[in-house]
């Protein structure tokens, strides 16, 4: 096989007399095993790659003409699948290189019209520049092809990832709300929750942070039933930093907004007891800070002092007459400091996170 091979092997450096030859030369290497021809063996490659890049640059030089190479080339094509792909290569590196030249343009014509001819229009818009398709009319408009390469690289390559917000995963999300929100018995357990919770999480690629809010959210509305709350997020993956975060942000989101609801006061002090919260955790979120309230310490001690000393000085003047006005004055000033104070500390979260740890 291989001397047979060896006595049709040319010189492809020949001049240009020799390339019908070369063209059935071509043809003889594919022909020798289509299964596996020529260029897809070690060494033979290159001998092959050169012939067909003998004959393209003879129809460029046009010692050849392009309807005398044509018949050859398309049958050379049929031979194998993969000898358009190579041929295509072949002009591409022409392309190259005479782009590179002085002499660009008309000379170049014969080549692309040979390559249109065989049917190779979507191998050369792969493979070939933007400006060479546009040049040689293998692309009416070059501009609006370029316009809708970028959008289509864009599409495959640069698709923007969709975040797992609850808007986004409407089933999954819902099914977990109702899975969340049913009614308890001996059936519903958190083993048996904690399961279905991992299969929504897989199955509709649901965000695990957000899943964990919805749970502790379920607890808020729910704070009756925190044992079996309380018993889920034992099970749950997550960590006492990850739910402090979760609940300071809600507090952080209620102190800018006005006062916060009493449900997430009872829902720390639950997770708490419960031994999923550290205290240590949550603290640091909680409002005011510990001088602000060393502070407000100190005047209301100063101010009690003060009363205290006014109410000592002994005073003859109109002692009875004054009495019950100096009586109802201070019952008025007493109710304005309880509702004063009662305001005060509503706002104040470490207080009443406190409250609620008593109750």
């Amino acid at each position: 096989m291989a001397s047979h091979y060896e006595s049709k092997k040319v010189n492809f450096s020949a001049n240009c007399q020799n390339i019908y030859f070369r063209l059935q030369t071509i043809k003889q290497f594919v022909d020798n095993d289509p299964s596996n021809p020529g260029f897809s063996e070690p060494n033979e490659a290159e001998d092959l790659s050169r012939a067909l890049y003998e004959v393209l640059s003879a129809v460029l030089k046009g010692s050849l003409k392009k309807e005398s190479a044509k018949p050859l080339l398309a049958e050379v094509i049929t031979l194998h699948p993969d000898m358009a792909s190579i041929l295509v290569e072949v002009t591409m590196l022409i392309d190259l290189e005479t782009s590179a030249g002085d002499r660009v343009g008309k000379n170049r014509e014969p080549l692309f019209a040979l390559m249109k001819s065989l049917d190779a229009d979507k191998l050369l818009k792969e493979r070939l520049e933007i400006d060479t398709l546009g040049d040689n009319a293998i692309v009416k408009n070059k501009r609006l092809f370029h316009t809708k390469q970028i959008k289509v690289k864009t599409k495959l390559f640069y698709k923007q990832q969709k975040f797992n917000l609850l808007r986004e995963e409407t089933e999954g999300y819902a099914k977990l709300v109702t899975e969340l929100n049913q009614d308890i018995n001996d059936r519903v357990t958190p083993k048996s929750i904690i399961q279905v919770i991992r299969s929504l999480i897989g199955g509709f690629n649901l965000d695990p942070n957000r899943v964990l809010d919805l749970i502790l959210e379920s607890l808020e509305s729910r704070p009756h039933l925190h044992e079996f709350y309380t018993g889920l997020l034992k099970l749950y993956p997550c960590e006492s930093a990850t739910i402090s975060e979760l609940l300071g942000f809600k507090l952080n989101t209620y102190g800018i907004n006005g006062r916060t609801g009493k449900g997430v006061y009872t829902t720390i002090a639950l997770l708490i007891q419960a031994g999923i919260l550290q205290f240590s955790d949550i603290y640091k979120w909680l409002t005011p800070e510990d001088s602000s309230m060393i502070d407000d310490y100190h005047r209301e001690e100063t101010d009690a002092k003060d009363i205290v000393a006014r109410i000592n000085i002994v005073s003859t003047k109109d002692k009875d007459k004054d009495k019950d006005k100096e009586k109802e004055r201070e019952d008025d000033e007493r109710e304005r400091d309880e509702l004063r104070n009662f305001e005060k500390y509503s706002s104040n979260q470490k207080v009443q996170l406190c409250v609620a740890l008593l109750e």
